[in-house]
Parts: structure tokens; C-alpha cells; sequence
């Protein structure tokens, strides 16, 4: 799979509404600048069919002469095909199963669903394309007897609006810029209001205005080929899923790979697990965000651009964290600590420390688990935090810590002892992990909360190894 493919439908960039630094937002493929007699722009990647209906599978040729992309199952399709958003129309049209579909070529068709543009122009303004199968309901909420076929385009009633924040069902308009359609909620469902004065489930539909709809919050998907889940950064889990099972997504992610065309899904009752779109058929499209803004939490400071860093009992480190130009730092951590100084305890974060900013002929400074005081920063985007203590938890931890207390770190940094890396920060990280865990283990004055701030960085950055791909300052 080609990154290039993905980046012609990928075009925008945008907010979302979990408020994340970079946001990938996709746009419908539409026709080029220079608009030529009997073109068709697309929505999505849509199927080749032949007359009769049926998919070409990826052994027909006159589907392979035509395009080359073939899904999990074989069937041929149309992605956007490297440089060309259009294909060509032979100005023909015919019904198949009560459904309009465009003749591309000779015994090739495309469903009009798919279509967003012809020559140049729109023709998906003022309507709503489905994308299953749907009743329609008076607007007391009684069912008709009619029924739509999944595909089918329909005018709808009312006026789009925008807004800044988020709506539950909405599409993308450009940056940080989102377009919805208002719903009636009618026995506890929303629907959309259609010309004729029935109304159709909101969840129903795929398209408004040929822009793809999407759903801000918790949907399904079927597994279409059995498969292991994965973690953000790619690495398969023990997580089996298997053909026809359903799980509930939340969240389409681009992930970092450079040569994954697509997205991955987050399963919603699996926190740190993912699937790769090949592997399912969505119910609903959903709001997109990128590795970035599910793998770290950004900060800028509050006054300035140098920050005072702080160690773990409270008091300030000899280096100051300087931001250069447009870096963005990270933190992993929100906690209190106890400052023995102003004899009170205090909320800190605790500085995910990188290298990638260091060049040829500059050193950068070691932040290893060094902390910034919660008052000097503030949070821009990515991963919410919540705090692993409180202000009372700190104060009773300040105490010499016991053999008993000690137990579960010594037997981490035995467990964890072979594993030492050399290279790469987050490896520089977890080294140091050890370190400090070793320095705690025998101190004889190291406190309790040094000791479990000692357990939680060695377990942290142990899972970052095969959690976070890339150096988050970059």
C-alpha cells in the first residue's frame, strides 16, 4: 500500500473534537482544475460492477485493465489510483436493481451513489445518500411502508448549518470547521427530515451534500477477514477477531506508518487496541485523529518559552527546558509530589524526554524523569491525563520507604534487568528507568513515594518500547 494513495482523499486538515495538535481530515475526491467533457469525481472508493450487479472479482480483466485495487475479498476497486481523482464516463446510464449506475466502459459501472461530481459540478447538492438499508417514519415516528435500498439518494428538508465544536452527526468543512444537518429526535432516535415530510434514521446515512457523514460517538463494525487486533504502533496483540463477529469503534486513527493507506480503527471497549480497515466493514464513519494525538500529550508554557524542571522529591533540577522554534514537548504523566522545601504537596507533570530536536553540533540536555510544575505549563491537545494521585496520597508517602515497600519495584527491575537498550530516547528513557531503580533500591533514605514514582516510570517506559513509534518532539 502506497502513502500517496491515502493523500489523494486525505487533502485537509482540521480539529477534532477531542481538541488534538494534528488532525487528519479527509475530503471527497472531486475533479481536477482543468475539467474535461464526461468525468466523474468520486465519493470514497467505490466498486466496479457489471451489468448484472455483481462485483468484478480481481480476475476479471476487463476490471483489472481498468483499475488495479482489489480489497481483502478480491473485488476490484477504485482508490483514487495515484494521480488521477477522475475517471472517464461514456455518457451512458442505466438502472440495475431499481439503483442508478454510470457506464465507465464497456460492461463497467459505477454506482451513482458514489458519484460526487460529473464534469465538474456537484450533483450530490441538497441530498443524502444512504448507506443501509432504511424505513421511513412520519414525524410522529410511526413506521411507513416504505423502504430504501442502502445506496439509494434522497432530497432532504432544512438547511445545513456550521459550528466550531463537534456535532454528534456532522461532516467536515476545512479547518477546524464542522457542517451538520439538524436531526429530530423522535422516540429517542434522530432523524433527518426528508422533502416528501418523512423522516429517516440519521445513523442510515452516508453522505450529505456528497460529503461523507459522520457519527461522534460509538459505533460497529463486522469482521470481514479474521485477524489479530494491534497496538497504535502497529504490533499485533493476542486479540483475536474472527469473520462475521462485530466490535464497537469509536475513532478512525492515521497511524504513523508511512506506507499504510488507510486508517485503523480504536475498539471502544479495548483502550489500547486497534484494526486495520481492511479487516472490517464500518457501520458509520467516524471522527478522524492521527498516531500523534492518541500517543502524547502536548503542553507549551505559560509565560516564555524556558520552563524550571523539578526531580522527584520536589526541588528544581540545574536544567531548565528550553522549547525551540515550533517543537511541541510531551508529558506521560500527571501527579503530585511532595515538596519538602514549601513543606506542602504540589501538582506536577512528568516530561516524556526526547532527543530528536538534537543536531551534529549541539548536545541536548538530559530530561529523564524530570517534572514541570502544573502552574508553569498548559496543555495543548493529544492524550487526557489524570492524575495517578492526590495532594493527601503525597503527604502520607513521605516517608523512609520499608523492605515491604520496596518488594514489587525489586522484583521489576530483576524481571527487567536483561532487557537494557542502548539506543533511541524512549530506550534512553527506560535505561535510566533502571537506573533510578536500582538508586532507589538501595537507598536507605528513599522515600515511599519516590519508591512508587520509581515502579510507575520503569513499567511506563517498558510499555513505551512497543507503544510509541516515534520521537514525540519531531
Amino acid at each position: 500500500m502506497k502513502l500517496i494513495r491515502k493523500l489523494t482523499i486525505v487533502l485537509l486538515t482540521a480539529l477534532l473534537c477531542i481538541s488534538p495538535i494534528f488532525t487528519i481530515v479527509p475530503t471527497q475526491i472531486t475533479s481536477a482544475a482543468h475539467v474535461e467533457k464526461d468525468k466523474l469525481g468520486f465519493i470514497g472508493s467505490p466498486y466496479i460492477y457489471k451489468k448484472s450487479g455483481k462485483r468484478y472479482r480481481y480476475y476479471d480483466q476487463i476490471a483489472k485493465n481498468l483499475f488495479t485495487d482489489t480489497d481483502v475479498n478480491g473485488y476490484n476497486y477504485f482508490d483514487g489510483n495515484d494521480t488521477t481523482p477522475t475517471t472517464s464516463f461514456t455518457g451512458k446510464t442505466i438502472t440495475i436493481k431499481g439503483q442508478k449506475y454510470y457506464e465507465i466502459a464497456k460492461n463497467a459501472y459505477i454506482k451513482a451513489a458514489n458519484v460526487l461530481t460529473l464534469n465538474g459540478k456537484n450533483i450530490k447538492k441538497g441530498k443524502l445518500t444512504l448507506n443501509h438499508k432504511s424505513k421511513l417514519y412520519t414525524k410522529n415516528g410511526h413506521q411507513t411502508k416504505k423502504e430504501l435500498a442502502a445506496d439509494s439518494i434522497i432530497s432532504y428538508a432544512g438547511k445545513v448549518k456550521k459550528k466550531k465544536t463537534c456535532p454528534k452527526y456532522f461532516y467536515y468543512t476545512g479547518t477546524n470547521k464542522y457542517a451538520y444537518l439538524p436531526t429530530k429526535r423522535i422516540k429517542g432516535h434522530d432523524y433527518y427530515s426528508l422533502k416528501n415530510h418523512l423522516y429517516v434514521n440519521a445513523q442510515n446515512v452516508g453522505t450529505i451534500n456528497g460529503e461523507i457523514a459522520r457519527l461522534n460517538g460509538v459505533t460497529y463494525a463486522t469482521v470481514i477477514k479474521s485477524s489479530r487486533t494491534q497496538t497504535i504502533s502497529n504490533g499485533l496483540t493476542n486479540h483475536k477477531l474472527v469473520k462475521g463477529q462485530k466490535v464497537k469503534i469509536d475513532m478512525a486513527v492515521a497511524p504513523w506508518a508511512e506506507d499504510f493507506d488507510g486508517y485503523i480503527y480504536h475498539l471502544h471497549n479495548y483502550p489500547k487496541e486497534y484494526i486495520d480497515e481492511g479487516y472490517i466493514k464500518i457501520r458509520n464513519d467516524l471522527p478522524i485523529t492521527n498516531y500523534n494525538d492518541m500517543a502524547y500529550t502536548y503542553f507549551k508554557p505559560i509565560n516564555g518559552n524556558q520552563i524550571t524542571t523539578y526531580k522527584v522529591d520536589g526541588s528544581p533540577t540545574a536544567q531548565a527546558l528550553i522549547i525551540k522554534d515550533n517543537n511541541q514537548p510531551t508529558v506521560d504523566a500527571k501527579l503530585y509530589l511532595w515538596v519538602e522545601h514549601d513543606h506542602q504537596a504540589e501538582l506536577f507533570y512528568h516530561i516524556l524526554h526526547s532527543d530528536s530536536d538534537q543536531t551534529a553540533d549541539e548536545t541536548v540536555p538530559d530530561y529523564s524523569n524530570s517534572f514541570v510544575k502544573a502552574s508553569d505549563i498548559k496543555i495543548t491537545g493529544g492524550v487526557k491525563l489524570t492524575s495517578l494521585n492526590n495532594a493527601k496520597d503525597a503527604k502520607a508517602d513521605n516517608v523512609i520507604a520499608t523492605d515491604t515497600n520496596k518488594q514489587e519495584l525489586r522484583q521489576l527491575f530483576a524481571d527487567n534487568l536483561a532487557n537494557a537498550y542502548t539506543d533511541a530516547s524512549l530506550r534512553q528513557n527506560y535505561n535510566n528507568a533502571l537506573a533510578i531503580a536500582a538508586s532507589v533500591i538501595r537507598s536507605t533514605t528513599a522515600s515511599r513515594g519516590e519508591v512508587k514514582e520509581a515502579t510507575w516510570l520503569l513499567k511506563t517506559t517498558e510499555d513505551q518500547l512497543s507503544e510509541l513509534y516515534f520521537e514525540p518532539w519531531s
